[in-house]
């Protein structure tokens, strides 16, 4: 909050420029609350445990109308006390502040990966195929031609609304649930573990209630066999040649 771009420190100079605007007081006021409201219900939720804070971009819109709103509030004052007119540049540059530390940031490689990946699983996953995963992004929205299951239960009324013991592991915010059973009955043609792009996605290494549950199912060991490919990947901000895709195949 404290770091570029700083909005620690103006904008709550925005928030009380805007109050003060008396002709727009009221619009002020409730851009305001839908504001408070919004965060403090991701705040309820749990937030999220990854980078980025995509929860906080529909808050960029309303901080960006009180931003506006706040700068005609300002402008009167501002032609009034010549000395003051550098400040809106002084805020533009520290907010320009913030591109630098993202980009230096190596996240932003991660959705290549797994880009990378759905291009590997077009080629070979015939369409029409019932995938069984917990990366239910990227990857599903690259290939439309295959059927998922999201094994997070996002996506999923079964999962999503199961109640699982308060003393049930969690894995980060959003990963607490599964249903290993479930996702079994329905037969998937493949199964994904993990992240999807690590030697770890192995039955033997379950990250999230369902694999754990799945692992101890004799009806995985069954039905699945383990699948390895190394994935080519070609972009000139990545490092490495390929990734390792590992996953579970029916064996029917």
């Amino acid at each position: 909050f404290f770091a570029p771009p700083f909005l620690g420190l103006y904008v709550p100079l925005v928030f009380i420029a805007a109050l003060r605007d008396t002709p727009r007081r009221i619009g002020n006021a409730m851009l305001l609350l839908m504001l408070v409201s919004y965060l403090g219900y991701v705040a309820f939720a749990g937030g999220d445990w990854m980078p980025m804070q995509r929860f906080l971009v529909p808050a960029i819109a309303l901080l960006v109308l009180m931003l506006v709103r706040a700068a005609l509030a300002c402008a009167r004052p501002l032609q009034q006390h010549p000395s003051l007119q550098w400040l809106p540049l002084l805020a533009f540059l520290l907010s320009g502040m913030q591109a630098l530390r993202h980009y230096e940031d190596p996240y932003p490689k991660y959705p290549l990966y797994l880009e990378a990946v759905a291009n590997y699983m077009e080629q070979h996953f015939p369409p029409g195929a019932t995938v069984a995963i917990n990366m239910a992004g990227i990857i599903p929205t690259h290939t439309p031609q295959l059927r998922y299951i999201d094994m997070l239960g996002l996506n999923d009324r079964t999962i999503g609304h199961r109640i699982l013991p308060a003393d049930s592991p969690m894995h980060g915010p959003g990963h607490e649930k599964g249903d290993g059973a479930y996702i079994l009955a329905r037969k998937p043609d493949y199964i994904i573990l993990g992240d999807a792009i690590s030697e770890g996605n192995t039955i033997d290494h379950p990250h999230y209630v369902s694999e754990r549950e799945m692992q101890a199912l004799p009806e995985f060991y069954r039905h699945y066999r383990l699948q390895r490919a190394d994935v080519p990947v070609h972009h000139p901000a990545l490092a490495v040649d390929s990734v390792p895709f590992l996953y579970y195949i029916r064996r029917d």
